[in-house]
């Protein structure tokens, strides 16, 4: 299973709630698998709430501080 995950949320997002491995080796060469998981993580404004938004990382100026201000757009599905 590849599973695409932003690398700032990595470690904040579940990939899978739970799951189960079955192996059978029928013979030294051969495996059988069977896996069974739940990856259902909730509805998006659950986990990022309302109007969570993203960036590209586009610096599109700065601001009085001169902080960098960084195009952002909302969370879409």
């Amino acid at each position: 299973m590849f599973i695409y995950q932003y690398s700032d949320i990595e470690d904040n997002v579940d990939s899978s709630k739970g799951a189960i491995n079955l192996l059978y080796n029928a013979t030294p060469n051969q495996q059988f698998s069977i896996e069974v998981n739940n990856t259902y993580n909730g509805k998006l404004k659950d986990e990022f709430g309302e109007n969570a938004k993203v960036t590209n990382g586009n610096i599109i100026g700065t601001d009085e501080n001169c902080a960098a201000k960084i195009n952002t757009a909302l969370l879409e599905k």
